[in-house]
């Protein structure tokens, strides 16, 4: 029996890691953005989401931190 566990486990380790990543990925791309491609931070509590917009406003976010990318 140790022998077919130790045969299985690793591409358990492998498929596990495997599937990790595939969440890691799909989490990453389904962030909602601005329209100029930033991330949405929606941990400040306001409905409009970016900076506080109504998600039907037109034209672009304003960012009082234009060309700085904190998102590391």
């Amino acid at each position: 029996m140790w022998d077919v566990l130790s045969a299985l486990t690793p591409p358990a380790v492998v498929g596990a890691v495997f599937c990790w990543g595939v969440y890691k990925l799909v989490r990453a791309e389904m962030v909602p953005r601005t329209t100029d491609g930033r991330a949405v931070d929606l941990r400040d509590g306001s409905a409009g989401g970016a900076k506080g917009r109504a998600p039907g406003a037109a034209g672009p976010a304003r960012s009082d931190r234009a060309g700085t990318d904190t998102s590391a």
